[in-house]
């Protein structure tokens, strides 16, 4: 995946050599020649690679680390003036990042330049400062930022912006980091540039169904105890659909799946909030909530074990679609699974038609057929993916939340709907 960081700064170029004889004592020193002024550009003399992580080319030097250790302690003496200093890609200089109103330090960094007159100073105008910059990240929503799969921040001192670090195979793009712009702007303003770097790809996916860290992505696996669990694991579930009940942030699941609390890779997903299984089943369908953790509005998208393929959640579908419509699921048994086609809706499971004997309310039936639309086959869901999300594609890359795994039958599918959740608490949302 390629994801590019957009960069537009301000850039004053410095560059030369300066003899300190060429300075009077009598009259107001001249900006040595290793610190010119070049007027406004764009970019910096950082490049990066494809998933916005800096390069570097060559070893540095000595002397060029000498230059950077000085330029930083103007830095992080002046953090309300400086966002920060850097080598240049190719060694040819070290760059501190200022904001417009540091003329103060000017004479600290000419100083600094003159000190060091084999070597040379860029220096490059940004948005914000390092106290700026701090003071933005402390106010970030953090619950938010996990529902978007943002895994880390922080600040980007070669744009006075800040820099969102998000999960590998998370679908994020190019376009992502205007769209944090846009999801945060209250909070750090329309014009503070924000960047996207992606983690860096372990040899074994970091996170998946099995080894999940909060926000818990949705599909991924409940597991009954805090030991080790497998796709074979007994009383295993999966997770459904992040919701916000009166304010709190919430996870959906099967309520058949009668475990108190939850567990993934050791750590806990939720404990029991409330369920409508069994008692209220009849009038609510077949659900429960967990809570204690935090829950991100992502779904795996890929296979049941080591994928760390993920898709965003943009929407809720609160009642039911067409008959004929398609439906995906995910869990942690079989995965991510497309291609089933509702035959009914707002559908009510008999108690003797379901081996637990519980009356259900509110599913919508399914029919799987992997070839032409028109068969029925046994390829869909099995145990252990109850709970997971029954979702379909928004038509620009994430998908609608419609549901959750609850029960099959051979060829037949049945997923609960959201009608019942919200027939309880009417100020539910997707969370």
């Amino acid at each position: 995946m390629r994801v590019h960081r957009n960069r537009v700064v301000a850039v004053i170029a410095l560059a030369g050599i300066v003899s300190l004889a060429a300075v009077s004592p009598a009259v107001a020193a001249p900006r040595p020649d290793n610190v010119s002024l070049k007027g406004a550009g764009g970019g910096t003399c950082v490049e990066f690679d494809d998933d916005g992580v800096p390069e570097w080319f060559e070893d540095s030097t000595p002397e060029l680390d000498r230059l950077a250790n000085d330029l930083q302690d103007i830095a992080n003496d002046n953090q309300d003036l400086v966002a920060g200093t850097a080598h240049c890609s190719h060694r040819e200089a070290v760059a501190i990042f200022v904001t417009s109103n540091a003329k103060a330090i000017s004479d600290q960094i000419e100083a600094v330049a003159v000190a060091h007159p084999e070597s040379t100073v860029y220096q490059y105008i940004v948005k914000h400062s390092m106290t700026e910059m701090l003071a933005m990240m402390d106010k970030m929503p953090r619950q938010r930022m996990e529902a978007l799969g943002i895994v880390g921040m922080h600040p980007d001192i070669l744009t006075g912006g800040l820099t969102f670090v998000v999960r590998p195979g998370g679908g994020v793009s190019p376009g992502q980091s205007k769209k944090f712009s846009q999801e945060f702007d209250s909070v750090i303003g329309g014009d503070t540039p924000a960047g996207v770097s992606l983690e860096a790809e372990p040899a074994d996916p970091a996170y998946h169904r099995y080894s999940d860290i909060p926000a818990y992505y949705m599909g991924g696996a409940l597991c009954p105890t805090s030991g080790s669990c497998t796709s074979t694991t007994g009383g295993r579930c999966s997770g459904g659909i992040p919701l916000k009940v009166n304010g709190v942030f919430m996870m959906l699941t099967a309520g058949h799946c009668t475990a108190s609390q939850y567990w993934n890779a050791g750590n806990t997903v939720g404990t029991q909030h409330t369920t409508a299984y069994p008692g209220n089943a009849k009038l609510y369908g077949d659900w429960k909530l967990l809570k204690g953790s935090s829950y991100g509005l992502r779904t795996f998208s890929g296979a049941a074990t080591n994928d760390s393929s993920s898709l965003p959640i943009t929407g809720v579908n609160w009642g039911s679609r067409s008959l004929g419509d398609s439906l995906c699921t995910s869990g942690s048994t079989t995965g991510q699974i497309c291609r089933y086609f509702i035959t009914a809706v707002n559908h009510v499971m008999p108690a003797k038609d379901i081996s637990d004997g519980i009356e259900r309310k509110y599913t919508t039936v399914m029919r799987h057929d992997n070839s032409n639309g028109k068969n029925s086959d046994n390829a869909g869901f099995r145990g252990g993916d109850s709970g997971g999300p029954c979702y379909y594609a928004d038509g620009d890359g994430g998908v609608i939340v419609a549901g959750i795994v609850t029960a099959t039958n051979t060829t037949t599918y049945y997923c609960t709907q959201l009608n019942g959740v919200r027939a309880w608490n009417s100020n539910t949302q997707l969370g």
